[in-house]
């Protein structure tokens, strides 16, 4: 295994050992042997005189079988998918797998979580319409080369752990049973990283766990990126008027009567030096790619917390404060949603 190095704190890479994939095979051998106990209980209540354990003993080997076959099938899949290197840069995290390579920006993030068993451990990662899932084996723990496996990983997880208010700490033990936030289902995360199941469980979750990111997720990142970040606390009686017009006028929360009468009022700060070049709006989950932007927009809005902003999809500012965004449905616009320019 070849240790890569950080660059100036601003990128984190993981990269398993090349016989990864052997680490897998002390839990085979466990199960193995399990199935073998389970095979000869099995032919024992089969051979019982007794009709009752006859019957037992045939249900029994029936739902051993399918629970047998799924395991081995999904086990096998499950080889191509078993992260090789991983790499969490500025922008973005990306993973390397058999199967082939993923990334997923940060300011397109929704959910995390790390999970944490006897034999393995993940990190979880999800967008709107994808999800990452970083896999290490437990057995590094044991090996003097583990550590220099192990240490970016833990590094990566710690990342996220800071930047993300709600990122789910999740441990596989009759110890945390009551304390995790919610039920894994059995499989997931041990043989089953890219199936509908764990699919369809990481869209369950990342609705009722969404990232509260501190920076990292939204662009105002602790590596140096510009970002502003707000808060909508107040909605004046004809704020919603412009909608008919695809636009929404901000404003900060000390804006006069007048003013806030025709505003969406919002509390926030950062560094503004947007530019239409991959900056984007986002509003609560929603994201926008910035378009144009008037010449005096983002001095307004770091100043006053005012930005016009025009959801219509133009390439030149109508007005010297305007900031144009990609033309889509304008998100639902209520206090409390997070305004945010990265």
């Amino acid at each position: 295994m070849e240790k890569r190095s950080e660059t100036d704190g601003r990128v984190i890479e993981f990269q398993a050992g090349k016989s990864h994939w052997v680490f897998s095979l002390p839990t085979l051998a466990a199960v193995i042997v399990c199935a073998v106990a389970v095979v000869y209980i099995i032919s024992y209540l089969v051979k019982d005189p007794n009709i009752i354990s006859n019957i037992a003993g045939v249900c029994c080997g029936v739902l051993f079988v399918g629970y047998v076959l799924y395991y081995f099938v999904m086990y096998a899949k499950s080889r191509g998918h078993i992260t090789k290197r991983a790499v969490l840069t500025e922008e973005y995290i990306e993973a390397y797998t058999g199967a082939g390579q993923k990334r997923i920006r940060l300011s397109d993030i929704t959910f995390s979580m790390s999970y944490t068993s006897s034999s393995n451990m993940c990190i979880v990662v999800a967008a709107r319409d994808d999800y990452i899932v970083l896999t290490c084996s437990c057995v590094y723990i044991f090996l003097k080369s583990g550590k220099g496996v192990m240490e970016p990983f833990y590094k990566i997880n710690d990342y996220f752990l800071k930047h993300n208010e709600k990122h789910v700490k999740y441990v596989k033990s009759k110890k945390n049973r009551k304390i995790n936030p919610f039920v894994i289902p059995h499989f997931i995360f041990e043989i089953e990283f890219y199936t509908k199941r764990a699919e369809k469980f990481i869209n369950i979750v990342k609705e009722k766990f969404p990232a509260k990111p501190d920076g990292v997720m939204r662009g105002d990142t602790s590596m140096g990126k510009k970002g502003y970040r707000a808060t909508v606390v107040g909605i004046g009686s004809s704020a919603m008027s412009f909608l008919d017009q695809k636009m929404v006028v901000f404003f900060g929360h000390n804006a006069g009567p007048d003013i806030a009468e025709y505003s969406v009022l919002i509390d926030g700060e950062g560094e503004c030096d947007f530019e239409p070049s991959g900056d984007c709006l986002m509003l609560g989950d929603e994201k926008y790619r910035i378009t144009a932007v008037g010449e005096v927009a983002n001095k307004n809005l770091a100043e006053l917390g005012h930005a016009v902003v025009k959801f219509d999809g133009k390439t030149e500012a109508d007005l010297p404060g305007i900031f144009h965004v990609e033309e889509k449905e304008i998100a639902s616009i209520t206090v409390g949603l997070s305004v945010a320019f990265c």
